[in-house]
């Protein structure tokens, strides 16, 4: 039996190969393109618009810091999986 592995869309292989490479451009991006998704989150579990957007700037911090080692990998998947860590 073989796994089948699907890579990323080509945004989001881009965005996190200039996340690695310290692209500035990338948090700008990245929020208008998984921002309203995380607030969603965010919002969901705080009800508090003004922390949701602190989490997002946490997440975007975590990110730079840390970007996902894989470009397969799904960023929008890794960012909420910063979220909801932070949410704990």
């Amino acid at each position: 039996m073989s796994a089948i592995l699907r890579a990323a869309p080509p945004d989001e292989a881009e965005l996190i190969a200039l996340f690695r490479a310290r692209d500035e451009s990338t948090i700008e991006r990245c929020t208008k393109e998984y921002g309203a998704y995380l607030r969603t989150v965010a919002f969901n579990i705080l009800g508090n618009e003004d922390d949701c957007e602190e989490c997002i700037n946490d997440v975007m911090l975590a990110l730079w810091e840390r970007p996902p080692q894989n470009e397969d990998s799904s960023l929008r998947a890794y960012a909420a999986s910063i979220l909801l860590t932070r949410l704990r």
